[in-house]
């Protein structure tokens, strides 16, 4: 007797469970989890938005840094950033995917799934 469907794929600690469309409170509280113990700092970042880049003073106002005058800070900043977006682009199925595909972080991916999958207090 096989595995239902969506216990087939991401039974792994290392791999994040799989989501294409079906189960999605099931996928949700496992994503949950698998994030929060992978890097609790990435689950905050999907919660709250991206860690920001503190801007440069230039002249007395403040303004984007270019790439060159990014710290070792802004580096680490931008990788939790993309470690974030990655764990969802490996979780998800090509529906899902192309759902998600034009969103530009974590909580935006979080949150678009979450209302297709649960609608909003307007819906409810």
């Amino acid at each position: 007797m096989s595995a239902p469907e969506f216990l087939r794929e991401g039974q792994s600690s290392a791999r994040p469970p799989y989501f294409k469309g079906q189960n999605y409170s099931w996928w949700k509280n496992s994503m949950e989890i698998h994030i929060q113990a992978e890097d609790y700092q990435i689950w905050k970042i999907i919660e709250d938005g991206p860690l920001i880049i503190d801007p440069v003073e230039k002249e007395g106002k403040k303004s984007s840094k270019s790439k060159a005058e990014y710290t070792n800070d802004d580096l680490k900043k931008l990788k939790k950033n993309a470690k974030a977006m990655r764990l969802f682009l490996c979780a998800l199925g090509p529906d899902e995917y192309n759902r998600i595909s034009c969103k530009s972080n974590a909580k935006e991916i979080w949150d678009t799934l979450k209302i297709a999958h649960e609608g909003t207090n307007k819906v409810k």
